[in-house]
């Protein structure tokens, strides 16, 4: 019978096996809309859900390539570990290790409600900056962690948005390059 966790490890493991199921959940429901072509470049803005994600996505741009984002080092290792078989794959986890002239044909993020207002605010405004004028962002999350704060965020950013699937409180949302709001060409990543 397996030991049981009390206390903060107990609520640690509980918390991320949590996320791991809200990941999960979203990416299978970003994955029915995604329609990349064999040589789209992307960029997957981190757990929750890059594993099944990826996997799914990998095999579908051959001559493409994925950049996975993700948050920390554990995260780093453990997706590196699960995405080796894939040559176009990169995985990293931190924005300078993504050239910041690189444009992406899709974008594509499960909401990592987790790491706070402020972190989601600050890659989803430099992931935008980094689409590709014919390019789109497809975001994912749930009524329970606060989407609506997300979006409401997003809607500074861009001049429309639109809601292209659902299922039960899940939500895909999608942002065509076009819409982003451009202040005088790129926006200044943090700490440039």
């Amino acid at each position: 019978m397996p030991k049981v966790l009390r206390g903060r490890a107990g609520r640690e493991d509980r918390r991320s096996d949590q996320i791991d199921t809200y990941g999960a959940e979203l990416a299978q429901l970003l994955l029915g809309q995604l329609r990349p072509r064999p040589a789209d470049h992307i960029l997957h803005l981190g757990n929750p859900g890059v594993i099944p994600l990826v996997t799914n996505l990998a095999p579908r741009v051959p001559s493409g390539s994925i950049t996975a984002l993700v948050y920390s080092y554990d995260e780093l290792v453990a997706t590196q570990a699960a995405l080796a078989a894939f040559e176009q794959v990169i995985v990293a986890n931190e924005w300078a290790e993504i050239d910041p002239l690189v444009r992406f044909d899709l974008i594509t993020s499960v909401v990592p409600y987790h790491l706070g207002v402020a972190y989601v605010e600050q890659i989803l405004t430099v992931a935008l900056q980094q689409l590709k004028p014919t390019g789109g962002l497809l975001i994912a999350g749930d009524q329970y962690h606060e989407f609506d704060r997300y979006l409401g965020l997003l809607r500074t950013l861009v001049t429309g948005m639109q809601t292209v699937a659902t299922s039960g409180q899940n939500r895909v949302v999608q942002v065509e390059a076009r819409a982003v709001k451009r202040k005088g060409g790129l926006v200044k990543r943090s700490g440039q």
